[in-house]
Order: structure tokens, then sequence, then C-alpha cells
């Protein structure tokens, strides 16, 4: 860890904590991204009104 961060500041970090910390970030973009693209996709008016 970098000094300058309070409280943990040079001081090891689990790697099964890191591990777990950039899985569940992983996930959590990944989830958002699917609901926003797809999601958006699904329920936004065709760009093409067929006139």
């Amino acid at each position: 860890m970098p000094r300058w961060i309070p409280l943990a500041g040079w001081r090891p970090v689990h790697r099964g904590f890191a591990v777990l910390a950039a899985s569940l970030g992983a996930l959590t973009v990944t989830a958002l991204w699917w609901v926003l693209f797809f999601g958006g996709l699904l329920t936004a008016p065709s760009p093409d009104p067929g006139i």
C-alpha cells in the first residue's frame, strides 16, 4: 500500500482481499454495462420510424 493511504500505509495487502475487490469491481462494471447497453438498446425508440 502507498504511504499516503490513512491507516494502511506501508502495510501488506492480503492477496485474497485484492482479488476479491478486483473481482467485485469487474462484476459490477460488467453488470452495469449489460444493463445500460442492452436495456437501453431494447427499450429505445427505433431510429427509423418507417415513414
